[in-house]
């Protein structure tokens, strides 16, 4: 995949993952996933071209998530529905009985939420991972 980086990033610092165009995050991140044994993302390559000054940034890759949970209690979430299997679940609140032990997966009623467990999310704060932001979702 070739993506073209936004003219507001260049120049800058980059994060450490992307989640648009697809989740594209350092090898180093990808790295610290699998040092705690998170085996379900299909990796391939990808180039992120600097238009502007004409480079190529490596070190980059599409993180493709495998495993999606319906674990969204809906009636309790902030949900808008953008036309018919289109949600965009803003304030997620889970069932932790769905969750089944689960490290790292995709919530089925928005993709965009990824969702992590406790054991991750401590082990990337340990790494260092600051621009990562991280929000404490409430089970029932």
């Amino acid at each position: 995949m070739i993506v073209e980086i936004d003219e507001d990033d260049v120049g800058g610092t980059l994060p450490t993952f992307y989640e648009d165009p697809a989740v594209i995050g350092k090898v180093d991140f990808y790295e610290a996933l699998k040092e705690i044994g998170i085996h379900n993302i299909e990796v391939h390559d990808v180039e992120i071209r600097d238009e502007v000054n004409n480079k190529i940034i490596k070190g980059y890759l599409i993180l493709n998530i495998i495993g999606v949970v319906n674990c969204a209690v809906l009636d309790h979430s902030e949900v808008k529905t953008l036309g018919p299997g289109m949600n965009v679940i803003d304030n997620l609140i889970i069932n932790s009985s769905k969750v089944k032990g689960l490290d790292l997966f995709l919530e089925a009623n928005d993709t965009d939420n990824i969702i992590i467990s406790e054991r991750v999310y401590k082990h990337l704060q340990s790494k260092g991972y600051t621009d990562i932001y991280f929000e404490k979702l409430q089970a029932i």
